[in-house]
């Protein structure tokens, strides 16, 4: 299987007559207000978490149809300073004949430690406990 895209956004759909997908709202930049008191070294260890609702979508090419073929891949949020905040891992079953998979990871709260650039970075499971680099999403987070 081979990543073909990945996009951060606020929302998606899938329309059920032609299973076409609508993208809205992408995400390359977050504005928000923080209170100054709540950010000290503690934020740091644990991270605060903005209220909102977001997801990655991404699309695989099965390269091979002819069989049954398995996803895994997992998501790390990283900060500025590399520090890995959150891990989401998942696997999926695809059965023989799908020439395509699409994977929405649905997430609430957005952790945040400092201001700058996250990574939103996609893995796939390539070998027995191997997993390989992707995708890596920016976001530019600003308070």
């Amino acid at each position: 299987m081979k990543l073909i895209w990945a996009i951060l956004c606020r929302d998606s759909s899938i329309d059920v007559d032609n299973n076409l997908v609508s993208v809205f709202n992408c995400l390359e930049k977050v504005e928000f207000s923080v209170d100054k008191t709540k950010l000290n070294s503690a934020s740091q260890v644990n991270p605060l978490a903005f209220p909102a609702d977001y997801q990655i979508l991404s699309s695989w090419e099965i390269i091979d149809a002819s069989k049954d073929n398995k996803l895994e891949f997992k998501i790390e949020i990283v900060d500025p300073a590399n520090k890995i905040l959150k891990t989401f891992e998942n696997t999926f079953s695809i059965k023989q004949g799908s020439s395509m998979f699409r994977h929405r990871a649905k997430f609430q709260g957005l952790p945040f430690t400092v201001p700058g650039k996250y990574r939103f970075n996609l893995y796939q499971k390539k070998e027995a406990d191997k997993y390989e680099l992707v995708s890596s999403i920016p976001l530019d987070i600003k308070f």
